[in-house]
């Protein structure tokens, strides 16, 4: 009896395909954590570059003040996605100048808050930057004591 099971080879193909079925998964797995970390690296090495080259805090060209690039701009609340300022800018400067001012004045009123504060107050942040560019763009000067939105999205990091 014991003859016969040291002769029997009927299960020995399970075994090997289980040994060549867990190398390949442990190929697999090596292969892809490998790509993945090289890939994170390179991608993570793009968005430093990026960053070095753009002040992402001001989007204006103080030697042309009709010239705006909301492209670049990174909006400081989790709601506003690509193309928010430029809808804004195009919505609000169809309003009058009271019509403006009121609006900043109410924005100002929440984005001042600064840091650890909600999505909703890093939203009027955004929004008061979108405010006074058009304001400046009139010639209408921020309230006297006002921080500017500059200063205020600094406060935000």
């Amino acid at each position: 009896m014991l003859k016969t099971f040291l002769r029997d080879d009927s299960g020995a193909i399970t075994i090997d395909w289980v040994v060549i079925a867990g190398a390949a998964t442990a190929l697999g797995l090596t292969t892809a954590a490998a790509i993945s970390s090289a890939s994170g690296n390179f991608a993570q090495g793009v968005g430093e570059e990026l960053r070095s080259d753009y002040d992402y805090t001001n989007p204006f060209d103080e030697d042309d003040p009709g010239s705006y690039d909301w492209t670049f701009y990174q909006p400081l609340s989790p709601w506003l996605d690509y193309g928010w300022a430029e809808t804004a800018y195009d919505d609000w400067s169809h309003y009058s100048d009271a019509q403006l001012v009121a609006s900043y004045n109410y924005q100002y009123q929440f984005a001042r808050i600064g840091n650890n504060s909600s999505a909703e107050q890093r939203t009027f942040a955004d929004y008061l930057s979108v405010s006074e560019r058009i304001m400046y763009e009139r010639g209408i000067d921020i309230p006297a004591g006002n921080m500017t939105a500059e200063e205020i999205r600094g406060l935000y990091h």
